[in-house]
């Protein structure tokens, strides 16, 4: 029986052989609520760990055609990742944001932004949805899982 234990740069064991894949980018996807300093500071260790860029994305609504030319959400939304962005350089890491618009879903934006910027591992929080609403919207997380092709890790909502 093989055994499986952890080495540096995220080996994995498939068929007893040993199989480098290091992370050189770890993409976080972001709310930028208070709430998920848990998953973030995930992140932060995964990035430091292996020597990875850390990009911090989030995805702001698609404008209302009638309304406006883009999100109102956009100037908070700016501000609050400029926050977390030297939050997180008070860590020792260089980040990099990015705000992700357009009229695509959420997450195929998250998707898209990892293929492009090459990511190795995106990490996620979930917001631990059940029933009826999970039913009907499905998880954001989930769906990120499904369609990209590389690694997500879900570090659980933190109710402490």
């Amino acid at each position: 029986m093989a055994r499986l234990s952890l080495v540096p740069h995220s080996a994995s064991l498939i068929s007893g052989k040993l199989l480098a894949a290091p992370i050189s980018r770890v993409a976080y996807a972001t709310g930028l609520r208070k709430t998920s300093g848990h998953v973030l500071y995930w992140a932060i260790q995964i990035a430091k760990a292996n020597e990875a860029d850390l990009l911090l994305l989030h995805v702001l609504p698609p404008p209302v055609p009638l309304f406006e030319a883009e999100p109102f959400e956009r100037p908070e939304a700016e501000l609050a990742l400029s926050l977390l962005l030297a939050e997180v350089k008070a860590t020792g890491i260089s980040p990099r944001g990015f705000l992700l618009t357009g009229t695509g879903s959420i997450y195929g934006q998250i998707v898209r932004a990892a293929r492009l910027e090459r990511v190795d591992l995106i990490v996620m929080g979930s917001r631990c949805r059940s029933g009826f609403s999970r039913l009907l919207a499905g998880s954001l997380t989930s769906k990120v899982i499904t369609h990209t092709r590389c690694p997500v890790l879900v570090v659980p909502h933190d109710d402490r």
